[in-house]
Formats: structure tokens, C-alpha cells, sequence
């Protein structure tokens, strides 16, 4: 018969095993459910932290921010849903969460579509240029004649670049807003293939691919590659790009104006079934005045326009 001792040391280490056991199973603290540890955004002084902005991108407190010059360039919100992953765009290791611990609440799955894709290359002069789901831009495209629009704008999330054609209709543009009271910035411009990549990894990583599908474009989809695609955003609601950036003045002036200075909404409420994306107030396309108000004037996204005129 074990002694009393004897029972109390295997007693011991049976329970230090299992422990062991356990530990391993549960793993690390878990986000929102997820699974994943949520990293700290920080930044030297003087610098803007680098943290998501739009992924073609569910509501989120935001930390107040400052007062800004209209150039200056405006600290990125705490937290945001549709966003670009905070780690490089050639990491490959799984993308990072939102900071601060946003969670986005994916709807019901359901198939992605499957579609067949061209890849094509859009002439300088082209601004109706039908980049969707079913026609891809080459991972090489560069749009020829990036500008920065550092001075320009106020700049959400880092430094941001738009094509030399859009710049002085946007200067316009902005400069109506501002003498209306408003306080316009810019989340996200120009984004090449692989920062798009990164972005829809991010997004599958998050949601899982279904319903990254409605959210963010498959690289070489996406309109920021043109270059002519703007992110807007406003302080009214944390500079964050959510469904709520339509009922802030700067949204509900773009809505009215934006077509007089040749921007329109790519992604329209109840749109989703021919744009193949979920509603974004915040993303405006430049394609020229002229073909602007006329898309306006028919109520259609720049997708309809092209394809009614291709007829």
C-alpha cells in the first residue's frame, strides 16, 4: 500500500499535468472572441500613428481629436472596421485586429460569387475606367501622374496621393466646403495593389472571406488603384469610416455637391447587387464634371454609366 507521502506526490503531479494540459488548450487572451491579441498604435512625437483606414474599410468609440490647420495633418481615430491592417504590406504573418479593440459583426454568410475576371489597363485619359469584380487592374498598374496631397487637404491616417487630374477640381471642391463651415478630410486616396492586398487579407483574416467580399475589393479591384478614388471623412463622427459619415454635414454636402466638382458615390445604399460592395457614403469617385452630373442627373453609380454607354 502507498504511503500517505507516496499518495500525495502522484496526487501532485497528476493535477501539475493537467494544468499544463489546460493552459495549452485555452492559449492566449482572446478579442472580441477572436481569437487574437489587439497591439498598440503609437508614433514618435510629431508623427501620425499608423492605423487602419478604409479597406476598398461597426461603430467604434473614437478619442476626441484636436482642433487642426487646414493643412495639417489629423491623428488617426482610436479605432475603426474598415480599415487598412496596421502591419506592412508584404508581412505574412495573419494581418493585425483594429486597435483598441473594434470588432466588426460580419451579416449572414452566404456564397461569394464566382466571376469571370479580365485584367486590363486603363488609358491616362480614361476616368470611366470599369473597375469592378469582374475587371481587374494589373498588379504593375501605377497610376503615371501621382501627386501628394500633403497641403491640400486634411489628411486622416497618414499621407495620402490622388492623380495630377483630379487635383484642381478637388482644390475647388474642398474650398466651397470649407467656406460653408465644414471641415472635410481625407482618409484614403491612391492605394497600390499590394497595400490592397494587405487590406483585403485583413478582412478575410477578420471576417472570413464571404463577407470580406462585400467590404473590401480583391487586389487589383479596388478604385484606389486608379488613382481617382477618394475616402472622405469628418470629426462629427471620429473621422471613422462607417455608414454614420452620411449623416454628418461633411456627408450630406458631398451627397448634394459632389458631382458639380466631378466626384460621385461609388457604392450607393441599395446598390450592392450590381457594384458587388456593401453601402460606403464615404468613398467618391473623380470622373470629370461633365460625366459626373450626368450620372447624377440618372441616378446611377459610375459602373451603371459605363456599361449603359458601352452599349
Amino acid at each position: 500500500m502507498p504511503t500517505v507521502i507516496q499518495r500525495t506526490v502522484r496526487w501532485l503531479a497528476v493535477t501539475a499535468s493537467l494544468a499544463g494540459l489546460l493552459g495549452t488548450a485555452c492559449g492566449p487572451a482572446v478579442l472580441g472572441g477572436r481569437g487574437i491579441d489587439a497591439p498598440t498604435a503609437t508614433a514618435p512625437p510629431g508623427e501620425t500613428a499608423s492605423l487602419p483606414a478604409s479597406p476598398r474599410g461597426s461603430p467604434s468609440p473614437s478619442a476626441a481629436l484636436p482642433s487642426v490647420s487646414p493643412t495639417a495633418s489629423i491623428p488617426p481615430a482610436t479605432s475603426a472596421t474598415r480599415s487598412l491592417p496596421p502591419a506592412s504590406p508584404t508581412a505574412s504573418a495573419a494581418p493585425s485586429p483594429p486597435a483598441s479593440g473594434g470588432t466588426a459583426t460580419p451579416a449572414p454568410a452566404r456564397p461569394s460569387p464566382t466571376l469571370a475576371v479580365a485584367v486590363a489597363t486603363p488609358a491616362p485619359n480614361d476616368l470611366l475606367f470599369p473597375v469592378s469584380r469582374q475587371l481587374a487592374l494589373p498588379a504593375s498598374y501605377v497610376p503615371p501622374d501621382l501627386v501628394p496631397l500633403t497641403g491640400i487637404a486634411r489628411l486622416v491616417r497618414g499621407t495620402h496621393q490622388v492623380r495630377q487630374v483630379v487635383v484642381e477640381d478637388l482644390k475647388r471642391m474642398l474650398a466651397a466646403m470649407e467656406a460653408a463651415g465644414l471641415q472635410p478630410a481625407i482618409s484614403s486616396a491612391y492605394r497600390s495593389y499590394a497595400e490592397q492586398e494587405a487590406t483585403y487579407a485583413y478582412w478575410v483574416h477578420t471576417l472570413g472571406q464571404r463577407e470580406a467580399d462585400r467590404v473590401s475589393a480583391r487586389p487589383g479591384h479596388s478604385e484606389h488603384q486608379l488613382g481617382t478614388a477618394i475616402d472622405f471623412a469628418s470629426a462629427e463622427n471620429g473621422y471613422e469610416l462607417e455608414e454614420s459619415f452620411a449623416t454628418t454635414r461633411e456627408g450630406r454636402w458631398l451627397l448634394a455637391n459632389a458631382a458639380r466638382y466631378g466626384f460621385v458615390l461609388s457604392y450607393p445604399a441599395g446598390k450592392e447587387a450590381i457594384t458587388g460592395y456593401a453601402y460606403e457614403p464615404w468613398h467618391y469617385r473623380y470622373v470629370g464634371v461633365a460625366a459626373a452630373q450626368e450620372i447624377a442627373r440618372l441616378g446611377l453609380t459610375p459602373l451603371e454609366y459605363y456599361r449603359s454607354r458601352a452599349r
